[in-house]
């Protein structure tokens, strides 16, 4: 018993390091395509965000990691040529019985008077942060649920249809305050 004590006594002093010591943190690789989605750093703008069933606006600041916005078509717009955005049309995606409405057609004014329609989610505007007296996120796209004939949240009577009124809560425009 004592020779077993010993041995016993002698790895633990032998391996003390391996045996007390704390496994390191790992350290996370910074891939742009999956951090920078909850980075909102770097750029500040003014806003002026309106909600569907709601007559006042959302005043505050748009939090962004990027001063521009990628289409998907590759194109990138800087935030501050933009005016105003107005979302045209919300089209619906389907995961596992989830039905998810998310903008596809948008109305673009820039600050020279041009308006151009974009066609297709930008993914950096379906949901922003803001800095106002109670920093949060507003959502341009919203969920909802079809039954008996009828879209629940939004009310629109066609399954198929593409949304050009989305449900209330939702985010229909955003206003940049130069």
């Amino acid at each position: 018993m004592k020779r077993v004590t010993t041995l016993i006594t002698v790895f633990l002093l032998c391996h003390y390091p391996l045996v007390f010591s704390q496994v390191k943190e790992p350290v996370q690789p910074y891939i742009p395509e999956i951090n920078s989605q909850n980075n909102f750093e770097g750029y500040k703008f003014k806003v002026r965000i309106a909600v569907q069933g709601r007559d006042d606006l959302i005043e505050g600041e748009m939090l962004s990691d990027s001063g521009v916005l990628t289409t998907q078509d590759n194109r990138s717009i800087k935030i501050k040529d933009i005016s105003k955005i107005i979302i045209l049309l919300w089209e619906r995606r389907d995961i596992i019985n989830r039905h998810s409405f998310y903008p596809s057609r948008y109305e673009i004014f820039f600050n020279d008077n041009r308006k151009v329609i974009v066609n297709g989610n930008i993914e950096s505007l379906n949901r922003i942060k803001t800095g106002t007296k109670k920093s949060g996120y507003v959502y341009f796209y919203y969920y909802d649920y079809y039954k008996k004939g009828k879209w629940i949240n939004s009310g629109i009577p066609v399954y198929n249809a593409l949304i050009s009124k989305p449900a209330e809560g939702c985010a229909v425009s955003i206003e940049l305050i130069q």
